[in-house]
């Protein structure tokens, strides 16, 4: 893990206590957890958009891949590759799709963010905004659980993936599962437990994300924090060449790892 994905990751460890118990336990039965992807959450309209962060990561040597769009939560998505290094998957909430409301709470946001990086270059993480009202995150939550997520906790990682093509000792995804499950681990069931299929060449499944409690301007509420993800590949050719990238109806899915009703993200 290279220095910017070690940051990343102690940064989202601190907020994540149930991703560093299952790594923990993974290594307990001999496991060398690898990661396949970690994504991050942002707006449009912003110096943090995804065309601003796509350069940021072209200049980290990443290559840009494959685009997707998600309508239903009004969100688009780009993933990214470097020899030897994880998958970082970006997608960014389309603000101008949100109510009147909605949008005047994040271009707020989105307008501190400018002046943050007028002095500032990018450096992630980062939560380049002063802490929002609860009352503001609810507002939010009735039209986009990703807006109220992106709001509280800035651009940070939001998940961490094992890839479970590299375990040695737990074969296959039903496995894993059902370790975690047994380990009173609670996995996101939304459009089934597991998400994908070998006929697709990829499965995938999550934790829901705990709640913890994060100071708002009017007093500390609690809310959904951020979740651990297992990814499963399979060869897409003859040669056995794994498939590297996502499908959008399984990370539709997976996005709502962070939902939690709404009376909390």
């Amino acid at each position: 893990m290279n220095v910017w994905m070690e940051i990343l990751w102690e940064d989202y460890v601190k907020i994540t206590p149930d991703a560093h118990k299952i790594h923990n336990l993974l290594e307990s039965i001999g496991e060398t957890v690898v990661n396949d992807h970690f994504a991050l959450r942002t707006f449009n309209q912003s110096p943090i958009s995804l065309s601003h962060l796509r350069q940021y990561m072209i200049d980290l040597g990443y290559q840009p891949r494959d685009e997707y769009g998600f309508p239903e939560k009004h969100l688009l998505a780009q993933y990214f590759t470097k020899p030897n290094e994880p998958k970082v998957f970006i997608s960014e909430l389309l603000v101008e799709k949100l109510s009147n409301r909605s949008q005047k709470i994040c271009m707020d946001l989105i307008n501190q963010s400018e002046n943050y990086f007028k002095s500032n270059s990018i450096e992630l993480p980062v939560k380049p905004w002063e802490n929002i009202s609860y009352t503001d995150c609810e507002i939010l939550k009735m039209d986009s659980d990703y807006a109220a997520w992106v709001a509280c906790f800035g651009i940070r990682a939001n998940h961490f993936t094992v890839s479970i093509n590299h375990l040695k000792n737990i074969y296959g995804i039903e496995e894993l599962n059902k370790i975690l499950k047994d380990h009173g681990f609670i996995l996101n069931n939304r459009g089934g437990e597991i998400k994908g299929s070998r006929e697709e060449f990829l499965m995938q499944s999550s934790t829901m994300a705990k709640k913890i409690m994060i100071p708002f301007k009017d007093g500390e509420y609690e809310v959904a924090s951020c979740y651990y993800e297992f990814a499963e590949r399979f060869p897409m050719d003859d040669q056995g060449n794994l498939y590297e990238g996502f499908i959008e109806k399984s990370a539709n899915k997976i996005f709502e790892s962070t939902n939690l009703g709404k009376k909390s993200l």
